[in-house]
């Protein structure tokens, strides 16, 4: 017997014939999970050829096309709460031997409505079956038309909808669960901790930003990544400005409730958004740390900024200066059609000497835009995986 161990985004070809899934579930009970084969065409139907095995099983006979193993709480329009987790293993029956087997890291699902737990597709010389991936969102696919089938513990007639404490997931919290899914563990171990900290543009053409919740939204953000890859419990929040000072109090679990209102608004308007003196100002660290700049332009004192960060004197990978910009760039599908749309091209100079990374987030003139657009588990995996953070590694990788 064979067995073949797969991680997040590994990938394995499988003779083509029976396939045996098995599944365990931690953190929830089965009568409250419905799991499916459904089919990758984009409409989510339930995948021909299979057959149910108990409640925790099922067998896929042949496979006409792409397919994957779905996730999904039975209540309608709840998530997953924290903790929820699933094993997968994958038999492969012969007459004359014991079955190969397929086993897949544990996927954690906390937070999502619906999880894709692996794919199998045709491929030359058999099947190949691809676990899901742990840096993005486990739900690109739309789930069956039809719901799954009522439960004493999910939906009927005379409850519709889900409890809405189940259904309705904080920022902060559904940020720690993607940082999760991206990192590959509950939190990141010790020796790869990062010391977080934040800087806020505070100048005049923030405001809008400000009014419409997106500021307040990154930062709950952070502070649920902070839960799973901080060093410390709370987070400094710098003023970004030429004589940048950090205010008071820090982000944490305690403060973050109308942050932006009640620390934000005390803080005087800055003109620009120079960079290089709070490079200067930030204090030095011995271990990794990361400062995530929150900004809507390029820093107009590129060559200052410049000079700052190779004046300084850390150790290597620390600080790491992270922009996360609301403004337009070449991830934006406007800007691939029409690429002088770019409002950040004037850094890729620092991004390619390796001073700074960047992500960047299109704005919106509704309200609450962006907080709404992260309520998209897609959505949010994508802005939690472009802030730099690596997943967690063993000392063996680490070699």
């Amino acid at each position: 017997m064979t067995v073949t161990k797969l991680r997040p985004n590994d990938s394995t070809i499988c003779a083509a014939g029976l396939l045996q899934i098995d599944w365990q579930i931690r953190g929830a009970t089965v009568e409250t999970v419905h799991v499916e084969m459904q089919t990758l065409n984009g409409a989510g139907t339930p995948a021909p050829a299979v057959q149910t095995i108990g409640r925790q099983g099922l067998m896929l006979a042949s496979l006409p096309e792409p397919v994957a193993l779905v996730a999904r709480p039975r209540s309608v329009r709840a998530a997953f709460t924290d903790g929820v987790t699933f094993q997968t293993q994958i038999s492969l029956p012969a007459s004359d031997a014991d079955a190969d087997q397929i086993v897949l890291t544990p996927v954690d699902v906390s937070g999502t409505s619906s999880a894709v737990l692996f794919t199998v597709a045709p491929a030359p010389g058999g099947w190949k079956v691809t676990a899901a991936p742990a840096g993005q969102s486990p739900t690109p696919y739309a789930p069956a038309s039809q719901p799954p089938p009522a439960t004493p513990d999910g939906p009927d007639s005379n409850h519709p909808t889900s409890d809405p404490q189940t259904a309705t997931v904080a920022t902060v919290r559904r940020a720690m669960y993607a940082a999760r899914r991206h990192v590959g563990a509950s939190t990141l171990p010790a020796d790869q901790l990062i010391t977080i900290a934040v800087a806020v543009d505070r100048s005049a053409s923030m405001l809008p930003h400000q009014r419409s919740g997106a500021l307040q939204a990154i930062l709950e953000l952070i502070l649920g990544v902070n839960t799973v890859c901080g060093a410390n419990r709370s987070i400094p929040v710098w003023k970004m400005s030429h004589h940048p000072c950090q205010m008071r109090p820090d982000l944490s679990e305690s403060s973050i409730a109308g942050y932006v209102e009640t620390v934000l608004d005390d803080q005087a308007l800055t003109s620009g958004t120079v960079l290089a003196p709070l490079v200067e100002q930030i204090p030095r660290n011995a271990n990794r740390q990361i400062v995530f700049v929150i900004t809507d332009d390029v820093p107009p004192d590129m060559n200052a900024t410049a000079a700052a960060m190779q004046a300084r004197r850390d150790p290597p990978e620390t600080p790491s200066w992270h922009l996360i910009v609301l403004a337009r760039h070449r991830s934006d599908p406007a800007v691939r059609t029409e690429p002088w749309r770019d409002e950040l091209r004037p850094l890729a100079p620092l991004v390619d000497d390796g001073l700074i990374t960047m992500s960047a987030i299109t704005p919106d003139d509704s309200p609450d835009w962006l907080a709404d657009r992260l309520t998209s588990s897609d959505e949010l995996d994508a802005v939690v995986a472009a802030l730099g953070i690596r997943p967690a590694t063993t000392t063996a990788e680490a070699q």
